[in-house]
């Protein structure tokens, strides 16, 4: 991973990642002649492992070690390691929340600071993709500022978008920002659909805990965040992200998220639709992400679909036959 000729650091990155895929248990075990499990020097010496690497391979690197710590069968054990692992990103985290503490949305005026943010939620995304849900309680660390993040870049999106008009979109701040929205949404919808995996006897108990953590904590103020930020944006500004969660939320969910249905409904159906109806080719990623959600719904929270007012009901009906009739088209 120090080789600096071309290739080899990718290389050796695609192959760790292979061994630790692999031989994930060996990693957490303490062998004959050893001191302590490896798992715990690579993570002493992670900063200088990983020092020459570029970002996405650092990725990699992150998300091997989460296979080794995934295979952890002690709870408190599994939990030590992750803080260990995420010890760098947190403390990169931990500087910027103080910083916006002092300074506000300042913060992110500087695009260093937007690309620190970014660089640091793409490791948690890489990490929580190998753990899965184990990794909660990384998760619950920087939550609360993780929401109120997005809700700071949306408002400055929102607030550039409208001085500037739409070619703000194109911009490299805004694409940044939008970078960091993107990438919350991308590490709540790991997460949760990380829990989907076959799990082992132990951990089938760990899945139903999970899965009322997730309904109780992680999702109500999550839909508080991005629902109304969706629904208000202007379509350009609208990350198809925020359908992708939603599709993954209710998929795992189910029925525990029947009563809140209805909200996810009236704040991304109608705006969607407007979107994705005027034409066959604009905004392919709302479209497809527009009725993977429908489908989800249809499968997993189908009573609440029949509760609908007769006009909203009709609408949904219209946009599935429409929806045929694109298909049919093309």
């Amino acid at each position: 991973m120090h080789e600096t000729h071309e290739g080899v650091q990718d290389m050796a990155c695609d192959t760790f990642i292979k061994i630790a895929q692999k031989c994930r248990r060996h990693f957490v075990m303490q062998q004959s002649g050893e001191t302590e499990p490896f798992i715990d020097e690579i993570l002493r010496n992670l900063d200088r492992i990983t020092m020459d690497l570029q970002p996405a391979q650092v990725h990699t690197v992150f998300e091997a070690v989460g296979y080794m710590i995934a295979a952890q069968p002690n709870k408190a054990a599994q939990e030590r390691l992750i803080a260990n692992l995420m010890a760098l990103p947190n403390a990169a985290w931990d500087q910027l929340m103080a910083q916006a503490a002092q300074t506000g949305p300042a913060v992110l005026a500087d695009p260093d600071n937007i690309k620190k943010l970014a660089n640091v939620l793409k490791t948690n995304v890489a990490a929580c993709s190998s753990i899965g849900t184990f990794f909660l309680p990384q998760i619950g660390r920087i939550y609360v500022d993780m929401l109120g993040l997005y809700k700071a870049v949306s408002s400055i999106i929102s607030d550039t978008v409208a001085q500037q008009g739409l070619v703000a979109t194109k911009t490299p701040k805004v694409r940044g920002l939008r970078t960091i929205k993107k990438e919350i949404l991308k590490l709540v919808d790991t997460c949760v659909r990380s829990g989907r995996v076959a799990l082992t006897p132990r951990r089938h108990v760990r899945k139903c805990e999970d899965v009322e953590q997730l309904n109780s904590t992680l999702v109500p103020p999550l839909l508080e965040a991005i629902l109304s930020d969706y629904q208000a944006n202007l379509a350009a500004a609208r990350d198809a992200e925020v359908l992708n969660v939603l599709t993954t939320i209710v998929t795992r969910l189910g029925s525990l998220l029947l009563p809140r249905v209805a909200d996810i409904l009236r704040a991304v159906f109608e705006c969607t639709l407007e979107m994705i109806s005027k034409d066959f080719t604009e905004y392919p990623e709302h479209r497809v992400g527009f009725y993977k959600l429908l489908r989800a719904l249809n499968l997993n929270c189908f009573t609440a679909l029949l509760q609908l007012e007769p006009a909203q009901f009709k609408l949904l009906i219209d946009s599935l036959l429409w929806g045929i009739k694109v298909r049919l088209r093309c």
